[in-house]
């Protein structure tokens, strides 16, 4: 069981061996982190927008009257 926990251990440290040489092997991963932080932005604005928008529509945004 160890033995696997070193092996991975080990590959992450030849990973970032491999990246301190050759700094354009980081770059996909980076961009795909910010493409990835940007369109869940851009989703949670354009969600945001469509509840309010939905509020004040006169049809869809009456409240329902409880009932007990």
């Amino acid at each position: 069981m160890f033995e696997n926990i070193f092996r991975g251990f080990s590959f992450i440290k030849e990973s970032f061996r491999l990246v301190t040489k050759d700094r354009d092997l980081i770059k996909p991963s980076i961009y795909s982190i910010f493409f990835g932080i940007f369109f869940t932005v851009i989703a949670g604005i354009a969600i945001y927008l469509s509840r309010t928008a939905m509020r004040q529509c006169p049809r869809h945004g009456q409240q329902r009257k409880r009932t007990r």
